[in-house]
């Protein structure tokens, strides 16, 4: 006869275990060690993929256009440095469970917490003034892939972000951030469209492009900072912070001091793992872009001062799918941002 009460030959043939307080539920199938690492894997990815923002595209597109290979050596530069930044970012919110502008105001006093107010409130204000633009690009973006004007796709991507900021929840919002980063090999593709000069490539990763003139020194300074940006550092310990909370069920997630010395070794060595991969992930952007810029634009000596006119300049140059291929690129990291 047919069990209605959910407690039939398969139920009752189910592996339970004791949940610690006599009654027994089903066992929870656990995942993998890959399945693990992917579901630790976040925020150095995302924090990666987001410094490729539009303002950082111009850049590196200028680099490639202006000097062609000539800034290559920044990317094996950079790398190391942006390692060793998020790094100890990432250390400090697994070990305090807490983020670093949360940090920042348990440290100081009263006296230094206004100084550190005011900083942070420029920070604000730079961060809001990088927002827009890229809501700018964005819409340029749309614009030139046909979609309609500019501004209008601004403002509905603007608040279509407020509305999934304010509404979703922060493991949804983590799922879409992380496929989004996908969106940025656009720029590794737009090398296949391109004629690369893979000698010259060489060159300019060991330096042999490098210039005493003032532009070029500009240009290097301008990479430098688009490279290692301070809101690198919140993003990095915000979401972890959120990640460690959502795994504690939203209360104070425990110190490092406080876990198991394995416990806390393996988030330490996958906090790591993390941040190198964003971080090979973002100067691989970063070498995409001054490599097919410089490949294209470069070899015709066309100057650009945004990524929206890189994408432009791109399609006379090296076809309609090299143009798509770079606003797709920014469109996405635009939103990433």
């Amino acid at each position: 006869m047919e069990d209605r009460t959910g407690t039939g030959t398969d139920a009752r043939n189910a592996p339970e275990k004791n949940n610690g307080s006599g009654g027994t539920k089903r066992a929870k199938k656990e995942p993998g060690r890959i399945g693990r690492v992917l579901r630790v894997l976040g925020p150095g990815i995302v924090t990666g993929a987001a410094d490729d923002d539009p303002s950082g595209i111009a850049t590196y597109a200028q680099a490639g256009a202006r000097f062609g290979m000539g800034l290559l050596w920044t990317v094996p530069l950079t790398l190391p440095l942006m390692i060793v930044v998020q790094e100890a970012c990432e250390r400090m919110t697994l070990a305090t469970g807490d983020s670093f502008g949360s940090l920042i105001r348990q440290r100081f006093q009263h006296g230094a917490r206004v100084w550190v107010t005011v900083l942070l409130a420029a920070l604000l204000v730079s961060n809001s003034v990088n927002a827009a633009a890229d809501l700018v690009a964005i819409g340029q973006g749309m614009q030139l892939m046909h979609a309609g004007p500019a501004p209008l796709w601004s403002l509905i991507i603007g608040v279509l972000i407020g509305v999934v900021v304010v509404r979703g929840s922060f493991s949804w919002i983590a799922r879409i951030f992380k496929w989004l980063c996908l969106v940025l090999f656009a720029y590794v593709a737009v090398l296949v469209v391109a004629h690369v000069d893979w000698a010259a490539v060489g060159a300019g990763i060991l330096g042999q492009g490098f210039r005493w003139e003032t532009g070029y020194l500009a240009l290097v300074a301008a990479v430098l900072g688009t490279t290692i940006s301070p809101y690198m550092f919140f993003w990095q310990t915000e979401e972890r912070e959120e990640m460690l909370r959502s795994g504690s069920r939203g209360e104070d997630p425990p110190r490092l001091d406080d876990r198991k010395p394995t416990k806390a070794r393996r988030m330490l060595l996958l906090g790591r793992l993390d941040v190198i991969t964003g971080m090979v992930f973002s100067v691989g952007i970063m070498f995409a872009i001054i490599v097919g810029s410089a490949a294209t634009l470069g070899e015709h000596h066309k100057a650009v001062s945004s990524a929206a006119e890189a994408a432009q300049a791109l399609k006379p140059i090296a076809g309609d799918y090299a143009s798509i291929l770079f606003a797709l690129g920014f469109i996405g990291s635009g939103i990433l941002a």
